[in-house]
Parts: C-alpha cells; sequence; structure tokens
C-alpha cells in the first residue's frame, strides 16, 4: 500500500510488476537514484523514482516474504514479481500480486479503519476508499511540489488537464474534512 500511495499509480499497473523493473540512474553528483519502470495504459512507460518510504517498505515486505536481502541493492537478484501473495495450493506457496490482489487489500483496511469512525459521514467516506483514491490524492501533492507538467508525466496522463482534474477533485475531498 506504501507503494500505491508514493507511486500513484493505477492499481492494474501493479499486474506483471516484476524486480527487474527497478532501474538506477547515478546523477552528475555521485548521488543514486532508484526508479520504477512502470508499464501503463496505452503501453506507455514511465520511471517513477522510489521514495524512501517506498524503498523501507519494500525492504520490510521482502524480509516478512523471508527473502534474505542482505547488502544487494534493490531490484538485484533473480527476477521474480515484484509483490506476491499467498498462492492456492501447497505446490505454489506464492504468486504475483494483481491489481485486483491491492484493491481488495485497499477495502479490508478501510473496513477495519472504519470501524474506528466517530461519525456515519466518516465511516461511510473511509469505508469507501479505493486504490483510486490513493492516485488522486498523489496527484494533489504532486501538483503543490512539482510543475503540473512534470506531475501529469509522473502520473502518466498524456493531457496536464488529466492532472488538474484528479488534483481538483483532491483537494474537493480535504475540504470536505
Amino acid at each position: 500500500l506504501v507503494w500505491l500511495r508514493w507511486s500513484g499509480a493505477r492499481r492494474a499497473e501493479f499486474d506483471g510488476a516484476r524486480t527487474d523493473d527497478i532501474t538506477s540512474a547515478t546523477d552528475t553528483t555521485g548521488q543514486h537514484w532508484l526508479f520504477w519502470k512502470i508499464r501503463g495504459k496505452g503501453g506507455k512507460v514511465r520511471d517513477v523514482p522510489l521514495s524512501a518510504e517506498m524503498r523501507a517498505a519494500y525492504a520490510q515486505y521482502l524480509n516478512t516474504m523471508g527473502y534474505v536481502v542482505g547488502s544487494k541493492p534493490l531490484g538485484s537478484g533473480p527476477s521474480r514479481p515484484l509483490f506476491e501473495v499467498p498462492g492456492r495450493t501447497l505446490s505454489s506457496p506464492r504468486r504475483a500480486a494483481t491489481g485486483h490482489d491491492l484493491y481488495l487489500a485497499v477495502q479490508a483496511l478501510a473496513a477495519r479503519a472504519a470501524t474506528t469512525a466517530t461519525t456515519t459521514f466518516d465511516r461511510e467516506r473511509i469505508f469507501a476508499l479505493s486504490p483510486h483514491w490513493f492516485r488522486h490524492r498523489r496527484a494533489f501533492e504532486l501538483q503543490q511540489d512539482v510543475s503540473l507538467s512534470v506531475a501529469a508525466q509522473l502520473l502518466g496522463h498524456a493531457s496536464v488537464n488529466t492532472t488538474l482534474v484528479y488534483s481538483h477533485a483532491a483537494a474537493i475531498d480535504l475540504a470536505k474534512k
């Protein structure tokens, strides 16, 4: 869920994501950067920088899944699904996570969180949380930090007008709080 929150990726973009989709680059100052190569709608490919939160969450995820990371850089090692969930049979203990798995995880989290809401209005809003809400939230945050064209590029929007719609909806959502 941390990756969903910080990347602004569509849930379907998690389908087929693999560890070799993590790439690295070094800038002119020698700083090392990691990127997630997202394959989006219409076959478009974009690189989304991995935030410190995404890197830490992924290391914790790998530890939970029983992978030994050690000092290996993120994205190194054998190619496998970027995220996995328990398989349905003993012969396949793990399978690649899908966007639907992500949707179910968000729904379960929202259902648990909704039980703590103090008003019916808040409970209904929390219960309605979906993976796409995170995308709107990320669009809103990006618009505060970078130019609209950069935000559109990071989100995989063909037009900055789409990014404006996303960020405006997030602003309205925040105003309702």
